[in-house]
């Protein structure tokens, strides 16, 4: 189990950071944030990190009522130049947070091919997944749920270009918008 508290602070806003890392495999593991401090992202990958990969574990953040993205299980905000790639999450239970999934590109040249397949995802507030400039994104497989939540709450949100291949997600007890 890998476990950080939740802190009134932004600096160090995780539990593992993966800052231009690659090749990490990450199965079978406990990657919570737990207490009540608005800064609670868990895992992040940025700066051209790329093929790590999370199996079967679970990633939870904190039990949210706000809507910004401070408090994300997964959490991508990428302003460089270097892409994320390659990233693979499979067969994971991931909970709670404003958004359960949340990766951003917001830089020169797109993310591209990272996978999320055959998870859980559950309760996050505002945002269940969401995608931004994501290239060759792979989503297959997911099972959403979801007890409670904000009034207007997106389910699958993705802006993405070309490649993108969404398929066979289910989504049960949802609220909300799914796609």
């Amino acid at each position: 189990v890998l476990s950080w508290a939740a802190s009134g602070s932004s600096t160090n806003n995780f539990t593992v950071f993966l800052n231009g890392a690659s090749y990490f495999h990450f199965k079978k593991m406990a990657i919570k944030r737990n207490g009540s401090g608005t800064y609670a992202n868990t895992v992040e990958i940025d700066n051209g990190g790329h093929n790590n990969s999370f199996e079967h574990c679970q990633i939870f953040s904190v039990p949210s009522i706000n809507t910004s993205t401070t408090q994300c299980p997964i959490y991508h905000n990428n302003t460089t130049n270097a892409p994320d790639s390659g990233n693979l999450f499979d067969q994971n239970y991931i909970k709670d947070g404003s958004s359960s999934i949340y990766l951003y590109k917001s830089a020169a040249g797109n993310d591209y091919h990272n996978m999320f397949t055959n998870n859980i995802i559950k309760d996050g507030y505002y945002y269940q997944c969401y995608f931004y400039y994501q290239d060759r994104l792979i989503f297959t497989g997911n099972t959403f749920k979801t007890t409670g939540g904000y009034t207007y709450q997106y389910n699958l949100f993705y802006y993405c270009s070309g490649g993108t291949h969404v398929d066979k997600n289910k989504f049960l007890e949802a609220n909300g918008y799914y796609i």
